[in-house]
């Protein structure tokens, strides 16, 4: 059952306190991670994960400080995964920000990617 949610000021907060990631970034996240592997799209999958690390509510807060931790790890291996040297990247590295990107989804009560 997906977790109970209040919004405040934009922000998405569930039931254990923690604010939910950016849904747009999520999304446009998950569109790139469905589609069949390329070296842009594993790029593009960590650029949306590196904007949801370094989003800011309107105190100049970083959110990522907020998300829940398992959300902010998941996400934070999808970012290094991208960071790394371009001669790692690979369909076997593209898997892997699938499998954290699912991670992110059953914390977060978003459907799993079907790849």
């Amino acid at each position: 059952m997906p977790p109970t949610t209040t919004t405040t000021t934009s922000l998405i907060v569930i039931d254990d306190g923690y604010v939910l990631p950016d849904s747009g970034l999520l999304d446009s996240m998950v569109r790139m991670l469905n589609r069949d592997y390329s070296n842009a799209r594993l790029i593009a999958a960590g650029q949306r994960a590196a904007a949801l690390l370094q989003a800011k509510d309107e105190d100049k807060v970083k959110l990522a400080t907020l998300y829940d931790p398992a959300v902010k790890g998941h996400l934070q291996k999808i970012r290094r995964f991208f960071k790394a040297d371009e001669s790692t990247y690979s369909e076997a590295v593209f898997n892997k920000q699938r499998v954290q990107y699912n991670k992110i989804a059953e914390i977060v009560g978003r459907d799993l990617g079907e790849w």
